[in-house]
């Protein structure tokens, strides 16, 4: 994982251009455009120095093309975070989400020393579910018309890890 730069314009049009990142975030409508990647790209580097967000483009060993992103929006008065990810389509059901994800809880929980991550998905999309039950977040709930897509409100699952459950799963 690195953060993302200027250079990696392409990437971030590449990845969120996709119907289905657009169908499953509240953030990313298409078509995704140079301009939107750029608003993406100072967004990130804005909340990292404001110390709201740190964002990461994560890349496959060997290799600085990012075929994904993870992040986490911080909440300091409460020590915790929400967490979120998206993969590219064609490195997408192969462990690589989970593990990027895995990194960013294991930076969240020792250096940030977060209490708790959570994370959340439309009811809609088990496989983003999969990704939050392999990092071992316990199923919370259900946030009834929590998010807004357009016009529409939505329900959302919410999952969660604590820090001393985190912990617990490194230590198996």
């Amino acid at each position: 994982m690195r953060p993302w730069q200027e250079s990696d314009l392409e990437a971030i049009v590449a990845l969120n251009d996709d119907p289905e990142i657009e169908r499953n975030t509240t953030s990313v409508t298409l078509p995704y455009t140079r301009e939107k990647g750029m608003e993406a790209l100072a967004k990130f580097a804005r909340s990292a120095m404001e110390g709201t967000g740190i964002t990461r483009a994560w890349c496959l060993l060997g290799s600085n093309e990012p075929v994904g992103g993870v992040g986490l929006l911080l909440n300091a008065k409460d020590n915790n975070a929400e967490l979120g990810y998206s993969t590219r389509r064609d490195h997408r059901k192969a462990g690589y989400t989970t593990e990027a994800c895995a990194a960013m809880l294991d930076w969240a929980f020792g250096d940030l020393g977060l209490h708790k991550v959570f994370a959340r998905h439309f009811v809609w999309n088990p496989a983003s579910e999969r990704v939050m039950d392999n990092l071992g977040m316990l199923h919370e709930g259900v946030q009834r018309e929590h998010g807004k897509k357009g016009d529409l409100y939505l329900d959302l699952c919410c999952h969660a890890i604590l820090a001393r459950e985190w912990a617990q799963r490194q230590r198996r």
